[in-house]
């Protein structure tokens, strides 16, 4: 189990090759997503976490995708509350990129400029 609330299944590439080179969740990363979980309060359903290069080309990850460095998180959210809190929890978790979609919340801890915007 990589931590209190999510699976190492959870967490890994999608893209279903054993020789899968995604780097793994990074440290301080999984601590914030924890800490996102347990500020929710509720159970977050990970829809993509880490991502290797083929992986995030498919599904049309940006090219310098924060899953590409293991410390990105899509989390499913449906409504405006779930996401507002989501949002929130994440904030309060250290996270410093924000992205909101239509059914998911995206949430990392990039090195650098904090940023926000909407799919």
């Amino acid at each position: 189990m990589a931590s209190q609330h999510f699976t190492d299944v959870e967490l890994a590439c999608r893209c279903g090759l054993q020789d899968c080179n995604a780097l793994p969740i990074q440290p301080r990363a999984l601590a914030g997503l924890e800490a996102v979980r347990v500020a929710y309060g509720r159970p977050l359903v990970i829809r993509s976490a880490a991502r290797c290069q083929g992986w995030n080309t498919t599904v049309g990850g940006a090219p310098g995708s924060r899953h590409l460095h293991g410390d990105a998180f899509d989390v499913e959210a449906w409504t405006g509350s779930e996401k507002y809190h989501i949002v929130r929890s994440a904030l309060l978790a250290g996270a410093a990129g924000i992205g909101i979609g239509k059914s998911f919340v995206h949430f990392d801890w990039r090195p650098r400029t904090p940023s926000a915007w909407c799919y």
